[in-house]
This record gives C-alpha cells, sequence and structure tokens, in this order.
C-alpha cells in the first residue's frame, strides 16, 4: 500500500475518533445527568464503576475464546458499550445505576460486535442463553435498538490496533524487508498485547485510540531495540508518523500512556515472550479449561463442545449484582 494512501486513512481515523466515535469519562461525569434520572435510581441497585467494566471485558475475552472468534471483537463492543455509557440517553443512565441493566446492555454490544465483525452466524436466542434466562431475546433486541439510536448508527470506529497497524505500514522500506519481516510481526504482537490490556482498562476510554497506538508502538520498539531496527529507521519512522498524523511520537502526553502501559502490564516481563494465541503461557490469550470456574466474573464456562454446537445448553455468566436476595 503506498503511503499517500496510507495517510488518507490516518488522517480519516483521526477524523472519525475526533467526532462520532469519541467517549468522555462517563463513570465520573454522571452528576450532569443525575436529576434528569433521579426516577431511574429509585429501582436501581447501585451504579456501575471500573471492576464491572473490567469483569464485563474479561468475560468477553473468555467467551470470545470459546467460540474462537477474534478477539479484536471486543474492542469494538467494548467501545459500543462505553460510548453508550457516555451518551445522553436515558436508557443509558438506567444502564449506569442498574448493574442488571447494565449487563443486559454489555451482552447487547457483544452481540452486536459479533453480528457485524465476525463470519460465524449467532443468533439472538443464543446470546440470550448467556444470561442463563436472566434476559430474553426480546430484551436484547430492543436493547440493541436503544443502543443503535444512542451511538447514532456510528458502528465501525477505529481501534487501537487498526491504527498500529495503520502507523507500523509508514515504516521505512529498508524495515520491512523479508530478513526483518519477522521483526515486524513480533512488534505487531507487542501491540496486540498492550491493546488488549487497554481496552479493559477504564483508563484509557477517553484517550483517542491513536494515541494510546503510538505509545504502544514505542514501547514495543523499545523493549527490542537493536533487534528489529536501526536508530535510523526509528527516526525515519516516528517522523513520517507525526507528519501523516500531527501526533508527536516523543510528547508528554505519549510519554504518560506508555510509561502507564509499561508499568502495568510489562512488570509481568510478558515484554520478554513472543505472543502465542495457542500458548498455554500467553498471559493474555490463554483459553479457558472446560468447567473452570472464576470468583470473580464467571459463574461456570461451559465445555467447548458445548460452545460449538447448535443446541447450546449452558454458557458463562458474569456475575455483577451481588447476592440475590
Amino acid at each position: 500500500m503506498s503511503l499517500p494512501v496510507v495517510a488518507d486513512q490516518i488522517r480519516a481515523m483521526q477524523l472519525q475518533e475526533d467526532t462520532n466515535y469519541c467517549c468522555r469519562d462517563y463513570l465520573h461525569s454522571h452528576n450532569l445527568y443525575d436529576q434528569v434520572c433521579a426516577d431511574v435510581r429509585l429501582s436501581a441497585t447501585k451504579p456501575v464503576d471500573e471492576e464491572c467494566r473490567k469483569k464485563i471485558c474479561k468475560w468477553f475475552y473468555e467467551l470470545i475464546d470459546l467460540f474462537e472468534l477474534s478477539r479484536d471483537t471486543v474492542a469494538i463492543a467494548m467501545s459500543y458499550l462505553d460510548r453508550f455509557l457516555s451518551s445522553s440517553s436515558k436508557r443509558a443512565r438506567r444502564s449506569f445505576y442498574d448493574r442488571k441493566e447494565y449487563q443486559l446492555a454489555a451482552i447487547t454490544t457483544l452481540y452486536m460486535s459479533i453480528k457485524l465483525h465476525c463470519k460465524k452466524l449467532v443468533q439472538t436466542q443464543q446470546i440470550a442463553r448467556i444470561s442463563h434466562g436472566v434476559y430474553s431475546k426480546e430484551e436484547i433486541e430492543a436493547m440493541e435498538i436503544d443502543i443503535l439510536f444512542a451511538l447514532n448508527w456510528h458502528l465501525h470506529g477505529p481501534t487501537i490496533l487498526e491504527f498500529a497497524q495503520q502507523f507500523l505500514a509508514l515504516l521505512p522500506q529498508s524495515a520491512t524487508k523479508d530478513h526483518k519481516s519477522l521483526q515486524t510481526a513480533t512488534v505487531m504482537e507487542y501491540c496486540r498485547l498492550q491493546s488488549e490490556f487497554a481496552t479493559g482498562d477504564y483508563f484509557f476510554v477517553s484517550k483517542k485510540p491513536s494515541i494510546i497506538a503510538i505509545a504502544s508502538i514505542c514501547n514495543a520498539l523499545n523493549e527490542a531495540s537493536g533487534e528489529c531496527f536501526t536508530h535510523f529507521e526509528s527516526c525515519i519512522f516516528f517522523q513520517c508518523i507525526a507528519e501523516v498524523s500531527g501526533i508527536n511520537p516523543v510528547s508528554s502526553d505519549i510519554e504518560k500512556i506508555s510509561l502507564y502501559l509499561k508499568e502495568r502490564l510489562f512488570r509481568d516481563k510478558c515484554e520478554s515472550k513472543v505472543i502465542n494465541r495457542d500458548s498455554p503461557e500467553n498471559c493474555v490469550s490463554r483459553k479457558i479449561s472446560p468447567g473452570e470456574v472464576s470468583p470473580k466474573c464467571v459463574s461456570k464456562v461451559p465445555s467447548a463442545k458445548d460452545c460449538r454446537c447448535s443446541n447450546i445448553k449452558r454458557y458463562g455468566r458474569v456475575c455483577l449484582l451481588g447476592p440475590q436476595s
């Protein structure tokens, strides 16, 4: 792909993230809607928080792995969910104050993401069974309509990984020759690992995907310093990113996010391994064994056989509501 084409795609994606696909810090700015939604809170449990979101995201990855779908689907689903909660929709406010409603919104956004971005056909009834009968097919379909209108039907925004892929296409030709293709793929895997971590961390909700992508690339290149590209190639690469995107890769904002990613993620020395989706040592992509129970967010995970057949009887289920009366 030619440099002008890549540059045009990056600028178009930046326009999207600046307009229709931006997200505010909805967990800490909900007071703006408190008076409007006073009636919503009367029957609510308690507002959702960062831990709720983290559990939902973790459960999404586990479910997607069981279905053997693309893990990129989770980033898209979380974008739908965050922007829905960030909207002024009354249904979104109800979802913020009522965790049962929040779980319904989460299940629905995952269904929407799978339906739009995966080749495998998943029926609404199958998604309903994930909740063990808590939510019906009709409730999911009604929530889908509410989410679509709250998002103004904007469903194809850029993700962190998509930005990273476009930015890496700006590498100088000397860095993309055959003898360096493996190193380039390794950098991409580091970026993928960081993007999955950022997807589950609320800290990044209001951050632009392009900024996070550049920060992850900086970390990846630093960890592979001297092994992938020369100092000259790296300088040319970052200069090209700055010219195309208008973002300075050595700015304080990029540095802050890079440090946050590195401290939170690389402290477990994940950077010392080439990420393999099918490897049991993969610290993010680990698949859940049949019947495994998670004490934090999944009540029961079904066998792979159950998940692949059409007559699905049991699914994993995320639990946020606490003890039920």
